[in-house]
């Protein structure tokens, strides 16, 4: 009898363990077999930039040596693909012909001075390797921006996949949904990337309402505190998604939106179903329109100001701007949906 032909492999590298269902969407629309190389960063190495680095270089060559053996490797965390990239440049073995892989997902940064052009000449280097078929972008505007900023070498590995999270939570399950308000009711903001605290903190002066802001100190240094706005630090994991299911309505204040921040902490509410209050532009609305969320201009804090007067008067708002952001999520974000869209973009 004819040997069976094996089926490819397909190699995820990420600091974390996936979902069964990323994982099976992965096998079944590359029809491969999935493995996994996992590596871990507690918090005390995440909070040293040379540990954690080092860590991601590891996990790097891992998916270096293994890169014969596979026919895809996906990174769940931009550096380890950078890193791959570098290892297959300096080493000159295997940039052209080898796996089909993809960066999950991108995420530059303009950084001033010398040491900015440095980084920037890097970077493009580095992204621009064959090594590289793939490099996802979680925002519809950013593929645009890394265009004019890299050229057009890149464009064709550029992809917009909107980022998947978790799957559904179960709502016959009594822990599931949390659409009841706290017993001290509040609006939650946190995170720390790209955010405009300043703006959401102005606009909470004089409301008749509290709000919590989980972040560094260093977000909010130099900030005028009125006594309804309250600063959290420490609060992570567990207790982070404590603070979302129990607020009001999350706000998340994007500075720059042409870049991706908070798409995480906004996926997470909606998969609650919690109403947000976001920043427009391409960065939260290619997750949300007006029909899930309240959009406010960049840096306006009136409008934010608005937006939370409209949901004290009107808390039917919340419930149907909450039950859409949910409904939407189920549709488009889940981890399934995700590795669906990952997998197609490594099979063009």
């Amino acid at each position: 009898m004819p040997k069976m032909q094996e089926r490819p492999r397909l190699l995820l590298v990420a600091p974390y363990v996936d979902e069964p269902a990323m994982l099976q969407a992965l096998s079944q629309g590359l029809n491969v077999e999935v493995r996994t190389e996992l590596f871990r960063t507690s918090r005390s190495v995440a909070a040293s930039t040379w540990r954690r680095h080092w860590n991601i270089f590891r996990s790097a060559w891992a998916a270096f040596k293994q890169r014969n053996h596979v026919g895809y490797i996906v990174f769940g965390e931009q550096f380890i693909g950078l890193y791959y990239a570098l290892l297959t440049r300096l080493l000159g073995r295997g940039e052209s012909g080898g796996p089909r892989t993809i960066v999950l997902q991108l995420i530059y940064n303009r950084r001033p001075g010398w040491k900015g052009k440095v980084y920037r000449a890097l970077y493009a280097w580095l992204i621009r390797s064959p090594a590289l078929t793939r490099l996802a972008c979680a925002a519809s505007i950013e593929r645009r921006y890394y265009v004019e900023e890299f050229g057009a070498v890149v464009a064709d590995k550029l992809v917009f996949i909107p980022f998947g999270r978790n799957s559904p939570l179960d709502t016959d399950d009594p822990r599931g949904l949390a659409i009841t308000s706290a017993e001290s009711p509040f609006f939650f903001a946190g995170g720390t990337s790209n955010r405009d605290y300043k703006t959401l903190i102005e606009a909470f002066r004089g409301l008749p309402a509290e709000l919590q802001i989980a972040c560094y100190p260093s977000d909010v240094v130099n900030l005028d505190m009125p006594p309804n706005v309250a600063i959290l630090h420490g609060v992570f994991d567990d207790e982070f998604k404590r603070k979302v299911r129990d607020c009001t309505a999350m706000i998340i204040p994007i500075k720059n939106t042409d870049v991706s921040a908070g798409q995480l902490v906004l996926l997470d509410a909606m998969r609650l179903g919690k109403t947000c209050i976001v920043t427009a532009g391409g960065c939260m609305e290619d997750y949300v329109d007006d029909k899930s969320a309240i959009c406010v201009p960049a840096g306006d804090s009136d409008a934010i100001r608005q937006a939370v007067l409209d949901l004290i008067s009107d808390p039917r708002l919340a419930i149907e701007l909450g039950d859409a952001a949910r409904l939407r999520y189920e549709k488009s974000n889940t981890r399934a949906a995700f590795g669906r869209a990952v997998a197609a973009s490594l099979k063009v």
